[in-house]
C-alpha cells in the first residue's frame, strides 16, 4: 500500500520545528553496513547511515530506451550490480533507515527534511553523452555521466523568446539535500559531487577503459526529464533496491508518495542471473582482500615458513655449522663492501655537484 503524504501536511510547510522523534535503527547485521562503525548521526542519535539506504535519481520508467540502452551495456560489461541496483546516480548515500524493521511507522522527520528540500528544485533534463571512469592497479569503474541543465525560456532584447540551459540541476539538488540533510555528506567528502550512473566494476582501471572503448562504439547519446528522485531500500545482501518513496521535484509537484511495501521498478530483472551472482560474488571477495580486516585474515591465514636462526648445536652437524659460518661471513664481508661503494659514489657525486656550482658561479 502506498501513503500520499502532502507538503502541507509537514511542519515544516508552517515554518516551525517538526516534533517526530526519528525511530531507531535497525540492528546490525552482516548484509547492513553502518559508517564509522554503526555511529549515530549528531541530528539524528538514534538513526544510522546505512548502505542498504539511498537517495537517488532514476531515470523513469517509461523512458524504455534509455534503461534498454543502459541495460545493455551493463550485460556486456558483465555489471556485478545489474539485479542489485536500477540505473541509479547516488545524490545521498547511505542513508538513515527511515523505516527499520522494529517500527511500522516511518521516521517523518527525515521525510520532511526531503519533501521540503526537493520542493525547492524544479525538473530537470539530463542527458547521457559522455562517459567516465576512475580506479587504478586494484579497482576499475566505468561510469555515464549525467549531464544536467533546465531549459529556460528568456526574452531577448529583440523581445524573440530564446531557449537557454541552466547547467548541472542534479548538482544543484545535491547540494540542497545536503543542506537540509548535513550529517549525509559522503557523497561530498573530497569537496565536490560528481554524479555517475555505474556501468561495471572492473579488476582495474586498464580494465574499465578497454571496456569504455567497447561501449563508446554504438553508444548514441540520450535525455530524458527528471520530475521525481526516490529514496530506496534494499533488504539482504542478495536483495534488490526497490522503492521505499517517491519525491516529485518542484512547487507543482508537493506530495511525497510513501510504499509499504516497497515498489519494484518496471524494467529491473525479476531474479539473479547466475552469471551476475558470480559476477557480484567476485567482486565482494576482491573487495573483502583489499579490506582492513581482509588482511589481517590473510596474514593469519599464511603458514610461516622455516627461518634460518643461525648455526645450532642442537640440529647441526659439525659440517653444517662451519658451512652456515662460512656464509655468514661472506655475506657480513660482501655487505661491507657495497656499503664502501656506496659512499664513495656519494662522496664523488659531492665534489662533482661543487665543481659544477662553482661553475656557475
Amino acid at each position: 500500500m502506498s501513503t500520499l503524504i502532502r507538503a502541507s501536511e509537514s511542519n515544516f510547510e508552517k515554518g516551525e520545528e517538526s516534533n517526530s522523534k526519528p525511530t531507531h535503527g535497525s540492528e546490525r547485521s552482516n548484509n547492513e553496513t553502518a559508517l564509522s562503525d554503526g555511529e549515530s548521526t549528531g541530528e539524528h542519535p538514534n538513526s544510522r547511515k546505512l548502505h542498504t539506504q539511498t537517495v537517488c535519481m532514476v531515470p523513469p520508467s517509461v523512458y524504455t530506451n534509455v534503461w534498454d540502452a543502459i541495460t545493455k551495456a551493463r550485460t556486456e560489461l558483465r555489471d556485478p550490480g545489474l539485479f542489485r541496483w536500477p540505473p541509479h546516480a547516488n545524490i545521498l548515500y547511505p542513508f538513515y533507515d527511515v523505516k527499520p524493521k522494529t517500527e511500522k511507522e516511518f521516521d517523518m522527520d527525515v521525510i520532511d527534511k526531503l519533501g521540503l528540500a526537493v520542493k525547492s528544485i524544479e525538473p530537470f533534463e539530463i542527458c547521457l553523452d559522455s562517459f567516465g571512469t576512475f580506479g587504478g592497479n586494484n579497482r576499475g569503474v566505468l561510469f555515464l555521466y549525467p549531464r544536467s541543465f533546465r531549459r529556460v525560456d528568456q526574452k531577448s532584447f529583440e523581445t524573440e523568446n530564446k531557449e537557454t540551459e541552466e547547467e548541472e540541476s542534479l548538482i544543484e539538488l545535491q547540494s540542497v539535500l545536503q543542506d537540509h540533510l548535513p550529517e549525509c555528506n559522503d557523497q561530498k567528502k573530497n569537496g565536490t559531487y560528481t554524479p555517475h550512473i555505474t556501468l561495471s566494476h572492473f579488476k582495474n582501471l586498464e580494465d574499465a577503459l578497454e571496456g569504455k572503448d567497447k561501449i563508446e562504439k554504438w553508444w548514441e547519446p540520450l535525455s530524458f526529464t527528471v520530475n521525481e528522485i526516490y529514496l530506496l531500500k534494499r533488504v539482504r545482501d542478495d536483495g534488490q533496491f526497490k522503492i521505499l518513496a517517491t519525491l516529485p521535484l518542484g512547487k507543482d509537484g508537493t506530495d511525497i508518495i510513501l510504499h509499504d511495501p516497497c515498489v519494484v521498478f518496471p524494467g529491473m530483472p525479476l531474479e539473479e542471473e547466475d552469471w551476475v551472482r558470480e559476477e557480484r560474488m567476485a567482486l565482494k571477495a576482491r573487495r573483502n582482500g583489499k579490506g582492513r580486516w581482509g588482511k589481517r585474515k590473510s596474514r593469519r591465514r599464511k603458514k610461516k615458513g622455516p627461518v634460518d636462526r643461525g648455526p645450532s648445536k642442537s640440529r647441526d652437524t659439525p659440517e653444517e655449522i662451519a658451512r652456515k659460518r662460512a656464509e655468514r661471513a661472506a655475506k657480513r664481508e660482501r655487505l661491507a663492501k657495497e656499503a664502501a661503494a656506496i659512499e664513495a659514489a656519494a662522496i664523488e657525486a659531492a665534489i662533482l655537484g661543487t665543481n659544477m656550482e662553482e661553475k656557475e658561479l
